[in-house]
């Protein structure tokens, strides 16, 4: 400590004191690995479980979400076109001229609406389309 601060009242010129086991033989560990408790709690289930048993009971299981891709998918199109569309309920038709030009943000609203009528359209025509034309996905990938 600096001698600057040796007169002042209330300072702590004592070294610090940690307060650790003299001797790692000291703490009792059982061949598993955990320490022993000498105080047991008959609520609390002490059963041994291994790894292996657990793995091969929950393997099966799909949690509570057993949501597809495909529906993952589409519940993120449906989040993304609310975020970037829905944020407004306004349209503006703004003309061609050269002074008034389209925001980027005004043009990303308009082609995310545009978009997302355009999939319902597909949507609802999937079972019509013909053998000629490509499946939706091909013009999906060709846009991402």
């Amino acid at each position: 400590m600096s001698s600057k601060y040796s007169s002042l009242p209330d300072i702590d010129t004592q070294p610090d004191v940690y307060e650790t086991l003299d001797s790692y033989e000291d703490a009792e560990v059982s061949d598993d690995g955990y320490p022993n408790l000498e105080e047991t709690n008959e609520d609390i289930v002490n059963d041994k479980v291994s790894v292996g048993d657990a793995v091969n009971k929950f393997k099966e299981s799909t949690g509570e979400n057993a949501e597809t891709d495909s529906e993952m998918a589409i519940r993120h199109r449906k989040r993304l076109y609310k975020r970037a569309v829905l944020d407004t309920d306004e349209y503006e038709i703004v003309p061609r001229d050269p002074e008034l030009q389209e925001t980027p943000l005004q043009k990303l609203r308009r082609l995310m609406f545009e978009v997302h009528e355009l999939s319902e359209e597909v949507e609802k025509n999937k079972d019509e389309v013909s053998i000629h034309q490509p499946p939706h996905s091909a013009f999906v990938s060709q846009i991402a």
